[in-house]
């Protein structure tokens, strides 16, 4: 039986969905992610279908085979235009809390579950669940970090998205939520939580966040992070299955070794670029010290893949500007700063050139197609 069950897991985790995989900007999320939404959406009265199709996942099945991925900043945006159309900034939380409730939702709330959640499942303990989770966190997303950690009383599991992902905010609570009903199952339904932060703005009503977690809840913190009560963490696991979590151990780490082969140079560059992008000095030299390079060495390597750092500056800064206008309402002297343009008028010239259109107009053009229900058109 675990042989059989394990051939199906292994043998439907091999497909990758390729949304914009070429971009090595790009950071993913497994699409798994996404089972339940439509039928939440559904209860609260619109399509999901119909705001896929407007990020370009329309063709993603709805139930998502393992191994598929999604962009995590499609990700983001989706779940974002979710939470304008609900009217509803605790989407995500509710959204989660939902699935825990209804039956049918919770069948689907479990098949959601990834390679790496399945082997924390079947660990014998809480504790070694969360190393799982932890050990092989980039198996289902691309976190800048995260880590386990641990001072005797309270461990802690903390994690940072990349900074080029904008629309965070229901990102940060979906993923919060999920680990703290990972957390609940593996405890037999007690939530052994000290605290939370959330790396996420505080909402207008913080209240539903406190009563999910039953416990302290802090906005606006730099980074995302679960304490947990360290006196749980041997609590035997009611679903504990010896064979199934080695044998999926064995399948995350080959995944895990698949996935970091796919961390080419190009997308190191690009993580580096995102990660300076405000400064207006930035350049070749800076990036390849970060990278423990030299710069004759930087650009030979990503002339063997047939792209220039310049090419990738400009393709980084297109991308989140894109995202700057479309989702937020920063004024253009903020978002040319985020950019590290040193003035305005540098930021419009190159708005200009990326969108055909002043930034601001963009802006506008692109918000009336959405209010009038049309797919806008494909990235500038």
């Amino acid at each position: 039986m675990v042989t059989t069950e394990l051939n199906a897991i292994e043998a439907a985790s091999g497909v990758i969905w390729d949304q914009d995989r070429s971009d090595p900007a790009a950071h993913f999320i497994h699409a798994r992610s996404l089972v339940g939404l439509e039928a939440y959406c559904q209860m609260r009265g619109f399509s999901a279908r119909a705001l896929m199709q407007r990020f370009g996942l329309s063709d993603l099945p709805g139930e998502p085979q393992l191994g598929t991925y999604l962009r995590l900043d499609d990700f983001g945006r989706l779940l974002e235009a979710c939470a304008r159309r609900a009217e509803d900034d605790c989407f995500a939380l509710h959204w989660t809390e939902i699935m825990e409730s209804d039956l049918d939702s919770a069948r689907q709330c479990r098949g959601g579950d990834d390679t790496v959640c399945m082997a924390a499942s079947f660990a014998p303990t809480l504790r070694q669940a969360l190393e799982v989770l932890s050990a092989y966190a980039p198996v289902s997303v691309d976190f800048s970090t995260f880590e386990l950690t641990s001072d005797g009383a309270i461990t802690t599991m903390r994690w940072t998205f990349p900074t080029s992902l904008v629309c965070s905010n229901q990102v940060v609570d979906r993923l919060a939520c999920e680990y703290a009903r990972r957390i609940a199952i593996l405890t037999g339904g007690e939530l052994p939580l000290v605290s939370v932060d959330l790396a996420r703005e505080t909402p207008p009503s913080p209240q539903p966040y406190r009563a999910y977690f039953g416990v302290p809840v802090r906005f606006g913190a730099d980074v995302t992070q679960l304490r947990i009560n360290s006196s749980a963490l041997d609590t035997p696991n009611p679903r504990r299955n010896d064979d199934l979590f080695v044998a999926l151990g064995e399948l995350n780490r080959r995944r895990l070794a698949e996935r970091r082969r796919e961390d080419t140079i190009l997308s190191r560059t690009c993580d580096v670029i995102t990660l300076r992008l405000t400064d207006p000095d930035l350049s070749l030299a800076c990036v390849a010290r970060e990278m423990a390079l030299s710069s004759r060495g930087l650009q030979r390597r990503l002339a063997e893949k047939g792209t220039t750092f310049q090419a990738l500056y400009e393709q980084t800064r297109r991308k989140v500007a894109q995202d700057l206008l479309e989702q937020t309402d920063l004024p253009m002297s903020d978002i040319a700063y985020r950019l590290g343009f040193s003035a305005v008028g540098n930021f419009t010239r190159a708005a200009r050139r990326w969108f055909d259109h002043a930034p601001s107009d963009w802006r506008r053009i692109r918000r009336e197609g959405a209010r009038q229900g049309a797919s806008p058109p494909g990235r500038a």
